[in-house]
């Protein structure tokens, strides 16, 4: 059934923990939905009631943990969670962050601090609802079908375009990677890598200053973060009470935007686990998936290593997508467009073996000519990476039996 706005699901295995959470819900105006005790019930009753969002113990009793039992809720349903947890074991806490949770509150908690960020994770959760509610508009625009969200979105909000190239749209107005200086961009790609583009102002003090003394360090970071509101709000708004650069409690985020990477990522995975589950619809989702996909995240720009794993995790699922649509294809007798999203892969990343060599095999069996200078290609990309003449014919050798 729906539900309105600040409905929310309560796995906890723990009586007494679940009935003081429902209780103190209850009276901050939230909506309870239901309490579980275990993973396999909060996907059922998920299933029922689609919340907003889940409060979740990590540990719980039966055949599933609660971040096997949030990251299934979130492929299946794509509703959050809020993880509660009594241990702050690092393993943990990044295994939570790899299931895209909303973030982590430690047990025992206070009233006021539990409140604070079920209202945080509540307003990430709308937004991402309004992400996926674009994804059609957004595979439209790829094909020419629609006008770009940029042109037709009045409601404030700003798009952040960041795969290909970095562009930011708010209405008519729009701002190009060109239009900020280095640093700026950089602190962009930084924030956009970041959980939920959130980031603490200690880490970027470190990546962009770390010789420098704390109270200097501060000091720059003001400084950047001023330059790039006025960017911003000169060229977008006109107007600084409209804040989506937003600095609190050390933590900087960017609010009120739609990020196409976030949008591409919540596609990809939902793509992916429809195809392992067998789902008839995994080929149409794996489309929209590639469709999505322009290129790599603001590769103008360098970055650290936040940023080099968040563009590995993006170029990852898309590589993903397109061999298991590929896969499809052949299996239905479409050898030419499986051959395209090979290219596509191939392109994105012309140093993986494993793709040469799977577009190499296919091209042999229609277009030995394509075949060849697929080799060649093949074979300059590893002159360009530094290896020897041996290790390239010794490479293009082993393509070749495989």
């Amino acid at each position: 059934m729906p539900t309105s706005p600040g409905c929310i699901l309560i796995v906890e295995d723990e009586s007494i923990i679940a009935l003081d959470l429902r209780e103190t819900l209850s009276a901050h105006g939230y909506h309870v939905v239901g309490s579980v005790a275990s993973g396999e019930e909060a996907l059922r009753v998920a299933t029922e009631t689609r919340p907003d969002l889940i409060l979740m113990d990590i540990r719980l009793t039966g055949a599933m943990t609660g971040l096997e039992a949030a990251q299934l809720i979130r492929l299946r349903l794509g509703i959050p969670s809020l993880f509660l947890t009594s241990h702050a074991e690092k393993e943990q806490l990044e295994q939570a962050k790899s299931s895209h949770a909303l973030g982590y509150l430690l047990k025992p908690f206070v009233e006021r601090e539990l409140a604070i960020n079920i209202d945080m994770a509540l307003s990430q959760a709308r937004r991402e609802k309004q992400l996926h509610r674009t994804l059609a508009d957004a595979a439209g625009e790829r094909q020419g079908q629609k006008q770009p969200l940029a042109e037709s979105d009045a409601s404030g909000t700003l798009r952040i375009c960041t795969l290909g190239g970095l562009t930011l749209s708010l209405g008519p107005a729009t701002l190009r990677s060109e239009d900020f200086s280095p640093t700026q961009r950089e602190l962009l790609a930084l924030l956009l890598a970041g959980v939920n583009a959130r980031i603490a102002r200690e880490e970027v003090e470190v990546t962009f200053w770390p010789d420098s003394p704390s109270e200097r360090a501060r000091s720059s970071f003001d400084s950047l973060l001023m330059r790039l509101r006025k960017t911003v709000y000169k060229n977008l708004t006109g107007d600084t009470s409209r804040d989506f650069l937003v600095f609190q409690k050390g933590m900087l985020a960017l609010e009120n935007c739609q990020v196409d990477a976030y949008l591409f990522i919540r596609q990809a995975t939902y793509a992916l686990q429809c195809h392992k589950d067998r789902q008839p619809e995994a080929e149409q989702e794996l489309a929209l998936a590639v469709n999505l996909w322009h290129g790599e995240f603001i590769p103008e720009v360098a970055g650290c290593d936040r940023v080099e794993s968040f563009r590995r995790e993006l170029r990852t699922l898309f590589l993903d997508c397109c061999r298991k649509q590929a896969r499809s294809s052949l299996r239905q007798g479409s050898c030419e467009q499986a051959v395209e999203l090979l290219r596509r892969a191939v392109l994105t990343d012309p140093g993986n073996d494993e793709l040469v060599g799977e577009l190499y095999r296919l091209l042999c069996t229609g277009n030995p000519l394509q075949a060849k200078l697929l080799l060649q290609d093949y074979a300059r990309q590893l002159q360009e990476a530094g290896f020897t003449r041996n290790e390239i014919a010794e490479s293009l050798r082993e393509l070749e039996r495989k």
